[in-house]
């Protein structure tokens, strides 16, 4: 081989090293995706948290004795959601890209109904086309339609949206009485999928503001939240109690959340808060009059779960739905989250799921609710509405 052949080899194998470096690095400082599931960074805040705002200044009643930490156990290598598969045939591509179009169009016409008749209120009634405020005034539809905007590419009504929700005042809770639940999915919930699509910090501040307010009202004896709370009683200072009967579901509904903002801060009060209450579900699950779920309604004051309802549909989904996504949110590190749905899963199968009629016979199977009753020589018998409610 000649001298010059020998430089051009060298400098060709050279220069496919240096791309093999280069991508390496890439890929290590997350600019390229992984191939392996892996634990979000703690992000570094460009803004300092003030000490004085309202929610972290309240002192707390009854402190958690120990703050439970993350999990820091290597992460197993989950199962993908979607298929890898990228084969699209040009006529499911064309398809595809049509009911993207149309389903683009009527969220551009909603969201301008809404900007023109309804900013920054909570809600647009449909038929009076009026501004309608259920949930603190705190523009839910604004916040909760962050990430979709993102995601239909509407960059300029983001910004827009951006700049409204970071003039919102979370000290100031216009309703006597707030749905936590609600405001944790919806609200915080909004803010953390728009952080997590934009790394935009003013949706974090905001998220943390949020978080700190909704922590205040886990401040009760047992650790248990509030779901309707009075947000006003709770900044002078009241004494906090949790409730005698609310929704499971609700109760169960802050772990996504209060775990993924403890991920990005690297503060974990709010993922500790979080996995106490579905810590106790757990010790619950095998213990409730149809083992392996749990009542639509609980006593969260005595953490009593003796209710005779059992559904998965209205009332309960959001309970059961957030279980396999808080294993996966948690890279499998948290195993009580798997077997708990699977225990779910297999005393539904036996109990609440049914095969409705229908004209074409079709195999069709649907979710029913349970209610268990005592029999008169003392066992439990388990009678199946066959009907779904979602």
């Amino acid at each position: 081989m000649s001298r010059a052949r020998r430089q051009i080899l060298s400098a060709c194998l050279g220069a496919f090293l240096l791309l093999l470096l280069y991508r390496y690095h890439r890929t290590n400082d997350g600019i390229l995706p992984s191939t392996t599931p892996h634990a979000a960074p703690e992000v570094i805040l460009k803004f300092k948290i003030n000490p004085k705002y309202l929610w972290r200044k309240i002192p707390v009643r009854y402190p958690a004795t120990e703050v439970q930490q993350l999990p820091v156990t290597l992460q197993k290598t989950l199962p993908k959601v979607q298929s890898g598969d990228s084969k699209v045939s040009r006529l499911n591509l064309d398809r595809q890209t049509t009911r993207q179009s149309a389903a683009k169009e009527a969220f551009e016409r909603c969201w301008k109904s809404y900007q023109s008749l309804a900013w920054g209120a909570d809600e647009l009634a449909p038929l009076s086309g009026s501004p309608k405020s259920m949930l603190g005034e705190w523009g839910a539809t604004l916040i909760d339609n962050l990430d979709t905007l993102w995601i239909m590419g509407m960059h300029d009504e983001f910004k827009k949206a951006v700049a409204a929700v970071a003039n919102i005042k979370f000290e100031d809770a216009q309703s006597s009485e707030i749905n936590t639940h609600d405001v944790n999915i919806h609200l915080l919930g909004g803010l953390l999928a728009a952080f997590d699509l934009s790394a935009d910090q003013k949706l974090l501040e905001k998220s943390i503001e949020l978080g700190d307010m909704l922590y205040v009202a886990f401040d009760t004896p047992n650790r248990m939240p509030i779901i309707h709370w009075n947000a006003n009683k709770a900044a002078h200072r009241e004494e906090q109690l949790a409730e005698e009967n609310v929704l499971g579901a609700e109760l169960g509904s802050f772990v996504l959340e209060f775990t993924r903002l403890s991920q990005i801060t690297g503060d974990p009060k709010y993922f500790d808060a979080a996995q106490r209450v579905m810590e106790l579900f757990d010790t619950k699950q095998d213990t409730t009059r149809l083992a392996g779920l749990w009542p639509v309604s609980v006593n969260a004051k005595e953490k009593l779960f003796d209710d005779d309802t059992f559904t998965l549909g209205a009332e309960a989904s959001s309970l059961y739905k957030s279980l396999p996504r808080a294993y996966a949110l948690l890279g499998g590190k948290v195993p009580m989250y798997r077997k708990m749905y699977e225990n779910a899963t297999l005393t539904a199968t036996a109990h609440n799921v049914l095969r409705p009629m229908n004209p074409g016979g079709e195999d069709v199977l649907l979710s029913g609710t349970v209610r268990v009753a005592m029999t008169d020589d003392g066992n439990l018998q388990t009678y199946l509405e066959s009907q779904m409610r979602y």
